[in-house]
């Protein structure tokens, strides 16, 4: 759906736009020309209450796009309204035949010029699309054929194959728009180019059903994405490791900005979260990648940790280690994972970083031999001079992983020096929390 400013907008962009529209019955298309060059023809049959063909000038998803504006001439008969149509499009009445037929109701008639409408169906033939002309039909009437299913993401128009169909977005067009903006987005010059550039992006995204009432072809934009691959098509699509690159970018809002990009590729298909992980090959390689202590550069940590703090959220399990991806995060090595907990790459969740300490914790656990020096300071050691400056949750993960490291009296007699050194300093901090005081002192005595 266009509105009035995107119109004017438009306008600015294109020059003067001339439509000419051949009304004879053999051929009813559209022509689209700018002033400065021909656009070519475009299937159109009507002009559905100010169809704006926006296919042949080349902006936005290359679709047919159809916008309705309720002056009173181009109202629907009967008195049906527009905002009452758009309730009837999106069929809430689970007895209507929208829900019961594979194809929507089609009431048509041969020689309509003016767009069509829904109509609930109290009159006439009942449910189904009519020409929004005004003029009666019944079984005594001419009708053209259909094939429209609902939502009709584009409107409706009337096909080459002489039929009215939902109109669907031309692939090449749009792929061309994507590959355009990833190149602003690269290219610049100047941050507020990239960030018109990733807004206009993210438009070909869909929103999360919770923010869309409504899918059908009066929706907003990215409430009519949904399901069209476009996640797919911008992974795909020439310059697309730009959007990785600008997840370590120096401006947070570009930034934030690309983390959204791959957010709404989730939202449009999960398949796009395997997708993204083969950048990195596969997920093993991809938590490698975030892993501090396997040495990759400082970018490529947080461009990885950006894609496994999407996996996580995925997770619908009531405790992180329920979830199906934490098995591989538990297998990393403690070293890697005491950095993850205490010095966490931006942008990671809460999920993330729970699923880190249990999977540091549960690292530490699996060591059943007596602890060398290395794993005392891989799980815990190195960061007890540090608790005080904590926050709660790290200070806990770090006495955990400790505790599960020295489950023996005799390991924690192997480090006594080390621990009192580092533990009694802060016992009598009242900083300190309580609960993180009693571990600190577990730590310290042996097991009855």
């Amino acid at each position: 759906q266009v509105s009035r400013h995107e119109l004017g907008r438009t306008a600015h962009i294109l020059g003067p736009l001339r439509l000419t529209h051949d009304r004879t019955a053999k051929d009813r298309r559209t022509t689209c020309q700018g002033a400065d060059r021909a656009m070519g023809e475009v299937p159109a049959g009507r002009l559905t209450w100010g169809a704006i063909f926006l296919v042949a000038c080349g902006i936005s998803t290359a679709v047919l796009a159809y916008t309705r504006f309720a002056t009173p001439a181009l109202r629907p008969p009967n008195g049906l309204q527009p905002e009452h149509a758009s309730e009837a499009i999106r069929g809430s009445d689970e007895a209507s035949p929208r829900r019961l037929m594979k194809e929507d109701p089609c009431w048509i008639h041969h020689g309509c010029y003016k767009g069509v409408y829904w109509h609930p169906g109290w009159d006439q033939m009942g449910s189904g699309w009519y020409c929004d002309d005004g003029v009666k039909v019944g079984k005594w009437s001419k009708f053209d054929n259909c094939s429209i299913k609902s939502p009709c993401y584009f409107g409706i128009f009337w096909a080459h194959h002489k039929q009215w169909e939902c109109a669907m977005e031309n692939a090449t067009k749009t792929l061309e728009n994507i590959e355009e903006l990833l190149l602003k987005m690269k290219k610049g010059p100047h941050d507020g180019d990239r960030i018109w550039a990733i807004k206009e992006l993210d438009s070909e995204l869909p929103a999360p059903q919770t923010q869309c009432s409504s899918r059908g072809w009066q929706a907003p934009k990215k409430c009519r994405m949904l399901g069209l691959e476009h996640g797919k098509m911008i992974l795909g699509a020439k310059g697309s490791s730009v959007i990785f690159d600008l997840l370590t970018h120096k401006d947070d809002q570009l930034r934030w900005r690309a983390a959204g990009i791959l957010d709404g590729m989730v939202i449009d298909d999960k398949e796009n979260l395997n997708r993204m992980t083969k950048r990195f090959g596969g997920l093993v390689g991809t938590l490698a990648a975030m892993n501090p202590a396997d040495g990759e550069r400082k970018e490529t940590r947080e461009q990885a940790a950006v894609i496994v703090n999407l996996i996580a959220n995925q997770c619908q399990a009531m405790s992180a280690d329920m979830c199906s991806f934490f098995p591989q995060i538990a297998k990393m090595d403690s070293e890697g994972l005491g950095e993850l907990v205490l010095d966490p790459p931006k942008g990671i969740g809460t999920k993330l970083q729970v699923s880190l300490q249990e999977a540091w914790v549960s690292s530490c656990t699996t060591k059943f031999d007596f602890p060398s020096h290395a794993d005392f300071k891989a799980c815990g050691g190195n960061f007890l001079k540090k608790i005080p400056h904590l926050s709660s949750d790290k200070a806990y993960a770090v006495l955990q992983s400790l505790h599960e490291l020295l489950w023996k009296d005799i390991a924690k007699q192997m480090f006594r020096d080390a621990l009192h050194d580092a533990i009694n300093p802060w016992l009598d901090d009242d900083n300190v929390p309580s609960d993180v005081k009693s571990l600190g002192k577990d730590l310290l005595s042996p097991s009855l």
